[in-house]
């Protein structure tokens, strides 16, 4: 168990110096336009300080996947795995939103995916995912 936690961690750092080394800042643009599209639907300003909150956490997106990385190395499971999906599942989020866009501007869907994960960001992301998973 240890070792497979151990290398869960490896994973982790792996996937957020792939993340950083990538300019990764998570889903930043896809929250900001969710954020835009509420505006005309939600007046609660709690809703706008927790969409704040999550776009600070989006920039730093491969930094905190590598903090959790280092977390679960040092069997801090929960606490590592807390910071990768806060990292790691921004980037889906900004996955998913640019494949929406890619969709909507009539682009090849499969010819898109294959170009996001074929980067060092999209690896990096699926590291992620997988050391979060393995953790």
């Amino acid at each position: 168990m240890e070792a497979l936690t151990r290398f869960a961690g490896a994973l982790g750092i792996l996937a957020g110096a792939f993340l950083t080394l990538s300019e990764f800042s998570g889903s930043a643009d896809a929250i900001i336009w969710l954020k835009g599209s509420l505006q005309h639907i939600i007046t609660e300003p709690m809703v706008f300080k927790v969409l704040d909150t999550l776009t600070y956490i989006a920039a730093l997106g491969g930094i905190a996947v590598l903090i959790g990385g280092v977390l679960i190395y040092y069997q801090f499971r929960l606490s590592g795995k807390l910071f990768i999906i806060l990292g790691a599942g921004m980037g889906f989020l900004a996955f998913f939103y640019s494949v929406v866009q890619a969709w909507i501007s009539g682009q090849d869907l499969v010819e898109f995916v294959k170009g996001y994960v074929s980067t060092i960001q999209g690896l990096g992301i699926i590291l992620a995912l997988t050391s979060y998973s393995l953790a």
